[in-house]
């Protein structure tokens, strides 16, 4: 099937520093993380909670913090289109916030246990659910299961340190929400924060979520005009394979509030935030091929400032869809409120 609309070529979105460092860092995280943790670890054999309604199967994963690593059409299960090559991919939570660096003393590290460990960058406090850059794993804390729902409390780890527990957990509430069709899952996800150190609270960029999809799927599309929901053409950004970071394109707006990475006859996985209308993503490694634990891996995050409360809880929203392009586009458009 032929992508509607044009090819847009756009260098990488800053919007002032707390937003800039925050896109920069998530760049240079999910851009290269992949090399350094395969050259150093090994994983065990992952172990998943599913849920299914006969349309898409969705499969949360125990021994990634309960990130979800599985999205597959029912009648083909063998095809999840969701990349978990390194503790950086799956469809997790990631939130930034100040200081950077951040580097607590531990009892095995008493100097500090994040100084400068990835890339040789001073990176500031950055819990996601799966794990850390040495390949320690999130912990689970609780999870509960129906037939059409999972409910996951996870202890996530500080990305760039030596096994360090975040002051926060992570909650997802992740539903097969019954929208005509059946095509989506929503999920809402929400940070409870407890922190106790001493720090400058300021306003920064957040992954709304994460989201990487497996490398046959490169094409990145949405809609970025000023007449959305009236069926006008939708857009293909060029994701230029990545070499180094930024991501490319960046960030780019998606006024129907939906982006989505797609193979070549149009087909795979939409991403939704009703409430975020910027977006990040692009591709690394050769585009067009490549499963689950492959490298090359698509990337979208709805991107929004955030001033997360050192103690107190954030909140929000998405959605992923799988199918074409007209039924993602169909999907968001019955649970974005326009």
């Amino acid at each position: 099937m032929a992508f509607l609309g044009a090819v847009i070529f756009s260098s990488a979105w800053v919007a002032g520093s707390a937003s800039s460092d925050a896109v920069s860092l998530s760049q240079l995280r999910s851009a290269h993380a992949p090399a350094a943790l395969q050259q150093q670890h090994t994983y065990a054999p992952d172990r998943y909670e599913y849920i299914d309604n006969g349309v898409i199967r969705v499969g949360v994963d125990l021994t990634r913090g309960g990130s979800i690593g599985y999205l597959a059409a029912s009648g083909n299960p063998g095809k999840s289109v969701i990349n978990c090559h390194d503790m950086g991919r799956e469809v997790q939570l990631s939130f930034y916030a100040p200081p950077r660096p951040y580097n607590p003393p531990t009892a095995a590290f008493p100097a500090g246990a994040c100084d400068k460990l990835f890339m040789d960058q001073p990176w500031g406090w950055n819990p996601i659910g799966a794990g850390d850059i040495d390949g320690n794993h999130g912990e689970v804390l609780s999870v509960t299961q129906t037939n059409t729902s999972i409910h996951v409390v996870t202890r996530p780890l500080q990305w760039a340190c030596h096994n360090v527990s975040c002051e926060c957990t992570f909650e997802q509430h992740i539903t097969l929400d019954g929208t005509p069709g059946g095509t989506g899952v929503k999920v809402t996800a929400t940070l409870h924060n407890d922190r106790t150190d001493a720090y400058t609270p300021a306003p920064t960029s957040q992954e709304l979520p994460a989201v990487y999809s497996i490398g046959s799927l490169y094409h990145l599309v949405t809609y970025n005009g000023s007449q959305p929901w009236t069926g006008q053409p939708t857009v293909e950004y060029a994701t230029d394979p990545l070499v180094s970071p930024p991501w490319h394109p960046g960030a780019f707006p998606a006024t129907e509030h939906w982006a989505a990475l797609l193979d070549d006859s149009s087909w795979g996985m939409g991403v939704v935030n009703a409430n975020v209308g910027r977006f990040l993503g692009g591709f690394a490694g050769p585009p067009g091929k490549g499963g689950p634990t492959d490298g090359p891996t698509g990337y979208i995050a709805p991107v929004d400032l955030v001033d997360l409360p050192a103690k107190g809880n954030f909140s929000f929203t998405f959605h992923l869809v799988l199918g074409d392009l007209g039924t993602i586009r169909s999907y968001a458009s019955q649970v974005v409120p326009h």
